[in-house]
C-alpha cells in the first residue's frame, strides 16, 4: 500500500508531521509506503500510466496535464 499526503493550504506543518508520522509508524511494515514529501505534486507509475496527485491549492485543473507532462518526462 503506498500512502500519499497531498500537502494543501490548510496546515502545512500538521500535514508534513502527519507523514514524517506515518512513517515512524510503519517504518518496520515492507507492505506499506510512506511517501513523505512534501511536494505539492506526487506521482507513481503503474505499469505504463503515470498517476498524479495534488491537493490542488496551487494548481488548475486545466494546467495539470502540462504540468504532469513537462514535470515527469
Amino acid at each position: 500500500m503506498r500512502v500519499i499526503n497531498s500537502i494543501g493550504n490548510h496546515d502545512q506543518c500538521g500535514e508534513i508531521l502527519l507523514s514524517v508520522a506515518l512513517k515512524n509508524i510503519y517504518e518496520n511494515e515492507p507492505r506499506v509506503i510512506i511517501d513523505d514529501s512534501p511536494a505539492s505534486r506526487h506521482y507513481y507509475k503503474y505499469g505504463n500510466t503515470l498517476i498524479g496527485a495534488t491537493h490542488g491549492a496551487d494548481t488548475k485543473l486545466e494546467n495539470l496535464p502540462l504540468i504532469m507532462a513537462t514535470e515527469k518526462k
